[in-house]
């Protein structure tokens, strides 16, 4: 009995650890609110994406995020290429873990990539505005 409880809890782990590591940093919704609205010199190349689908999107995103739904990455990189940082969110954090694997493979090696997480969903659970 014991040997299986070992085993679900290490293959857990091993699939937690692979969806989280996006090849970038993550930061929590209080760290973002800090550094993407309560920071009064944000620098020109920093960028936040919202990798959830439009109509999600539209139902309200953090402010100032840029749609760019997760199966559209490809596409949008070009726009990407000037930013030196992408803070990358979805509804819960794990579309956007995925867009940050992506963008790893599309992106200069120097691009800071940071996964937001718990996502849209935490962001609103603190109480924080969003935009419509």
């Amino acid at each position: 009995m014991n040997f299986w409880v070992v085993v679900v809890v290490s293959v857990a782990l091993f699939t937690i650890r692979l969806i989280f590591a996006s090849g970038g940093e993550t930061m929590n919704v209080q760290e973002l609110k800090t550094v993407w609205l309560d920071s009064n010199n944000k620098p020109a190349d920093e960028t936040l994406i919202d990798v959830r689908e439009p109509g999600e999107f539209s139902g309200g995103h953090v402010p100032r995020a840029r749609n760019v739904p997760l199966g559209t990455l490809a596409n949008a990189t070009e726009n990407l290429k000037s930013f030196k940082t992408v803070y990358v969110i979805c509804l819960s954090g794990g579309r956007s873990a995925k867009a940050c694997q992506t963008l790893k493979s599309l992106l200069a090696s120097d691009t800071r990539l940071i996964n937001i997480e718990g996502g849209t969903s935490a962001w609103i659970g603190q109480g924080f505005s969003t935009e419509k």
